[in-house]
């Protein structure tokens, strides 16, 4: 059975960006996610919702996009009407008096051609957000899958050493009987003084892990868990492939883009129409007054010069960009899936070999009926544990490829 991955709805502490939540909501809706139902019955899932909730960054580059957003919708009025005021001093008292009001139309803000290019403009905006908020994500499950690991690592550790100990206790008695030499009680003490070395290098590198993460979310949150994602590699590739790839953030944002360069396309087509002017002109002297309107055209010669065909190379470009994004997505989910298929290979193997080799049970019934001694007893476990170890770090080096898959069909 596959488990669908997660997606992580983003809300901040108050209504940032309506328009990139809703556009997020829809790529969620269109994969399927069911992220309420994964989110109470998934501590893991949670974490990273709130990660995303409660990052700084996230909220200081929402807000610059709200302003930015802003700034696109601002100016696409009208110009503002002109009202021209004259006083001319005349021959014996012929004083005259000229007023003239009269407002500008032109074709790319009538049509709507402005607000188009300009709400283009706020999609990739938006695009551009989700995109860092996938970024975010993808590095918070990277170190939460290293917490996880290290919080393991610590529990074997624990084992380890207390084996260990034990070993030395074992051969410190032998010592005094004369049955072991000191060189074996003195390599079991350096076996010893190293596994706590490691333990507590180990210890360091998980508070380190745990900082980063609750910096990520704001110092928020202080999260220690001890399972990885419930998550499983989808079984056909090729049918994830189409659907991972539509919700890419870097292709989503290619193809904002390529609607913003046709926008912007239609605008400097638009611009390169006659404008008009009306207005109400009056000219009044003593006795003799005059008044009607005015009516005035702007013939486009070569002021939007050019400016077609550079919209046209840039949607171009935008289009052949945004090919590039779709082949790049596609080969970095292939390359993650091929490699996170090889590496569960491994620690599936490891796990087998684990199980077939885990004699616990034999040697603990050898030790008690006295057929074997507490030294060899000990070493015998040390060398399952040491095993052990090594079913772990396969395991990690799995759980660290399925969080980049994760991370690469943007599942989240």
């Amino acid at each position: 059975q596959i488990i669908e991955p997660p997606y992580i709805f983003m809300s901040f502490n108050r209504n940032y960006s309506i328009r990139a939540l809703a556009l997020f909501s829809c790529v969620v809706l269109a994969a399927g996610g069911a992220m309420s139902t994964l989110c109470a019955q998934n501590p893991y899932a949670e974490t990273l919702r709130s990660i995303a909730a409660s990052n700084r960054s996230l909220q200081a580059l929402d807000l610059a996009t709200e302003a930015t957003k802003t700034e696109n919708m601002s100016g696409l009025n009208l110009s503002n009407p002109q009202v021209d005021f004259a006083y001319q001093w005349g021959i014996e008292n012929a004083d005259k008096v000229i007023l003239d009001v009269s407002q500008e139309f032109d074709f790319a803000t009538l049509s709507g051609a402005k607000k188009e290019a300009a709400r283009s403009d706020n999609r990739v905006a938006d695009a551009t957000l989700l995109g860092e908020r996938m970024r975010v994500l993808a590095e918070a499950d990277l170190l939460m899958t290293e917490v996880v690991y290290l919080n393991k690592l610590d529990n074997l550790y624990s084992r380890m050493v207390e084996n260990a100990r034990k070993q030395v206790e074992v051969l410190q008695k032998g010592l005094a009987e004369g049955s072991v030499t000191a060189v074996d009680l003195n390599s079991a003490k350096m076996e010893l003084a190293s596994l706590k070395g490691e333990r507590q290098v180990n210890a360091v590198d998980l508070a380190n892990a745990r900082m980063r993460l609750g910096a990520m979310a704001g110092g928020t949150i202080s999260w220690n868990g001890d399972a990885y994602m419930p998550y499983e590699m989808p079984a056909d590739l090729s049918a994830y492939t189409g659907e991972a790839t539509s919700r890419d953030p870097e292709v989503m944002k290619a193809r904002e883009e390529i609607a913003a360069a046709a926008s912007q396309e239609k605008l400097r087509r638009r611009e390169g129409l006659p404008g008009f002017s009306l207005g109400y002109t009056s000219e009044m002297v003593k006795d003799d007054n005059h008044y009607g309107v005015s009516v005035g055209v702007s013939l486009p010669l070569w002021g939007n010069h050019g400016r077609v065909k550079a919209a046209k190379a840039a949607r171009a470009a935008a289009e052949a960009a945004a090919e590039d994004a779709r082949f790049q997505s596609e080969m970095r989910l292939r390359g993650s899936w091929q490699k996170a298929m090889a590496l569960r290979d491994v620690a599936d193997e490891c796990r087998v070999l684990s199980r077939e080799c885990d004699n616990t049970a034999d040697i603990e019934k050898l030790y008690k009926l006295g057929q074997l001694s507490a030294q060899d007893y000990l070493a015998q476990l040390g060398s399952l544990l040491s095993l052990e170890r090594r079913v772990i770090d396969a395991d990690y080096a799995w759980q660290q490829a399925l969080a980049e898959f994760r991370a690469a069909g943007a599942a989240y």
